[in-house]
């Protein structure tokens, strides 16, 4: 995915662009660490339970907002 396609991705759907990025970031620590994720803990799972805290949702975004410089002025992503 490049960046422009990133960039559209999480302007245009927050709530499935969050939970998704969020969602990578759990399996690559599981692998990087030799854990196996929690059974029953599926996308569908995740996302709900990342979801179901409005305000969880909201620093999370922010957060991810921050880490991918979409906040940054230096940024390609800048004010996306």
């Amino acid at each position: 995915m490049d960046l422009a396609d990133l960039d559209h991705f999480a302007t245009s759907n927050a709530l499935e662009f969050v939970p998704a990025v969020l969602w990578a970031g759990v399996k690559n620590a599981a692998v990087y660490h030799g854990k196996d994720l929690p059974k029953g803990l599926g996308f569908d799972r995740f996302a709900a339970l990342v979801l179901a805290d409005p305000n969880a949702i909201t620093a999370y975004a922010a957060q991810i907002s921050e880490a991918l410089g979409f906040n940054d002025p230096e940024s390609e992503t800048a004010g996306k």
